[in-house]
């Protein structure tokens, strides 16, 4: 419930006097426009500020709109536009024509704003009433049972792989849609590769799929690999990630957590090296042992069958 109240002297509901607000009354309320003085916005339902000259909020039409032909956003600050269209404050960040987030000189991805509150994470915190990040449990979650995933799409309760989102509008598919599309990568969401003929999609910021020259390509000059990683090479010329061995300069292995190659992989550890000799050692003794007292237990079998055979008489 607001806290409204009948006032006598108004003659109308005001909001109660907030404790501790140092800010100035408005109209003939005795109230700031924070805690409901001046002018409201007569839209049914609605309590915040009128705006302007007008007799709504910013929301519902009110205060001046921004100038860019066909928006009809409210403009920002001081400015005659909308934060889309260049209004309000701008992202200090050389290069950078982004809005500044809150009381901050930056736009999110430049640090401004608020910041995720995960120890080491440094990316924004989403909107609303959440401190963290999308990926530490910030917005809106999955409701699927034992699903901890971020919700997706603005009325959805649920993440794209319990059907959240916008799915494709191909009869018949289920899939999530990607992008600004409507429909998913199989039903032509992504752009398509541009050689005549071929229907694969095309891929980074390339015109081409993968086959006809997309991504990015390895730098030495004749090779017409894909480059790997961040590095500028293929893995034949020491793109990708490589064995952390010293004076090993293969790939590594392609296992999960893998940062040797396959040859070091197979080796024996160093430090280890010492004790497979030991065992080697004592089990070279074990088997000396073995044999000699095989020799004895067969040396005692044959004296005790000489024993049994009947003497010869001279």
């Amino acid at each position: 419930m607001r806290p409204w109240v009948w006032s006598p002297d108004c003659g109308a509901l005001v909001w109660k006097q907030e404790e501790g607000c140092t800010k100035t009354a408005r109209g003939g309320a005795l109230h700031c426009s924070a805690h409901g003085g001046g002018r409201r916005c007569t839209e049914e339902g609605c309590f915040k500020s009128a705006r302007g000259g007008t007799q709504h909020c910013i929301s519902h039409g009110g205060g001046r709109r921004c100038q860019n032909e066909g928006c009809s956003k409210g403009a920002e600050g001081t400015t005659s536009h909308c934060r889309a269209h260049g209004g309000g404050k701008r992202c200090q960040h050389d290069g950078c024509s982004k809005g500044a987030e809150g009381g901050t000189l930056r736009c999110k991805a430049h640090g401004g704003g608020k910041r995720c509150q995960h120890e080491g994470c440094d990316k924004s915190a989403i909107a609303g009433d959440t401190q963290h990040c999308r990926a530490h449990g910030g917005g809106k979650r999955c409701l699927n049972e034992g699903c901890t995933k971020s919700a997706q799409g603005g009325g959805s309760q649920h993440c794209i792989s319990h059907g959240g989102g916008r799915r494709c509008q191909e009869e018949g598919c289920g899939k999530a849609a990607r992008g600004s599309a409507f429909y998913c990568i199989a039903h032509g969401a992504r752009k398509r590769c541009q050689r005549e003929g071929c229907a694969n999609g095309a891929r980074g910021g390339t015109s081409y799929c993968t086959t006809h020259g997309g991504v990015k390509r390895c730098q030495t000059e004749g090779c017409t690999k894909t480059s790997r990683g961040s590095t500028p090479h293929c893995i034949a010329h020491g793109g990708g990630k490589r064995c952390l061995t010293d004076g090993c300069t293969k790939s590594i292995a392609r296992a999960p957590g893998s940062v040797y190659c396959s040859a070091c992989l197979r080796k024996e550890p160093a430090e280890d090296d010492g004790e497979v000799a030991e065992e080697e050692e004592e089990m070279e003794l074990e088997e000396a042992g073995d044999a000699e007292e095989q020799t004895t237990a067969t040396a005692w079998l044959l004296e005790c069958v000489r024993e049994m055979l009947p003497k010869k008489q001279d």
